[in-house]
């Protein structure tokens, strides 16, 4: 089934520092997906590697890894029921969330506020004025629903909350569907890098927020 269903309330909500594990079985599902469609995006090997999981560790301690929950609710509640911010502060995003039957993680995303080594790699060095979204991905029986749609607004309503004039990010060249995707969504190609010694070509792609 496909088109966002009635009552569907996402809510996102910070990671906690042993919850990576979760995060990674979403990439590691959508690395499936996309391989038996022929789409080399996020090789097993790499996900698997102590270098992903350094990353998502050190996001998770920084506040920047977060999961989107889906909540069967009235249709007309809103679905950003918590005024957004960045990792760190007051408000915005559930941080000590109570355990709840209705709710489960369908998606993940990383937001980071400033440049990582990695991606100063991609951008050179920026000025401070961007947050950098990072491996989103959504449980497949969850997909055709609007719900990553939903999760890319909410990190820009995030990223514009703690100051940001932009949402920045990097995606496989080779994957024509998330060109596409990203693109509609408002996003504008700034250039290409690449990684792994010029294995992965990626596009960087940005967004003005207003």
């Amino acid at each position: 089934m496909t088109g966002k269903m009635p009552g569907d309330v996402l809510e996102v909500v910070r990671a906690r520092s042993g919850e990576t594990g979760e995060a990674m079985g979403i990439l590691m599902e959508a690395s499936r997906w996309l391989a038996s469609r022929g789409i080399d995006q996020w090789p097993m090997p790499w996900l698997e590697s102590k270098g992903m999981r350094d990353w998502m560790l050190e996001r998770a301690a920084r506040g920047e890894l977060y999961f989107a929950f889906l909540k069967r609710e009235a249709p007309f509640l809103n679905i950003f029921p918590s005024p957004p911010a960045l990792a760190g502060g007051e408000g915005g995003v559930r941080g000590d969330r109570k355990p709840d039957a209705e709710m489960f993680p369908v998606g993940t995303f990383t937001l980071v506020p400033s440049l990582t080594p990695r991606d100063r790699s991609l951008w050179g060095d920026r000025p401070d004025d961007g947050a950098y979204l990072h491996s989103l991905a959504i449980r497949r029986e969850f997909s055709g629903r609007g719900l990553g749609n939903q999760m890319v607004r909410r990190a820009e309503e995030m990223a514009l909350a703690a100051g940001k004039r932009f949402l920045r990010l990097d995606c496989w060249k080779e994957n024509p569907w998330l060109v596409r995707w990203y693109e509609g969504m408002g996003f504008t190609l700034r250039g290409e890098g690449s990684v792994d010694q010029g294995r992965w070509i990626l596009s960087l792609y940005e967004k003005e927020l207003s």
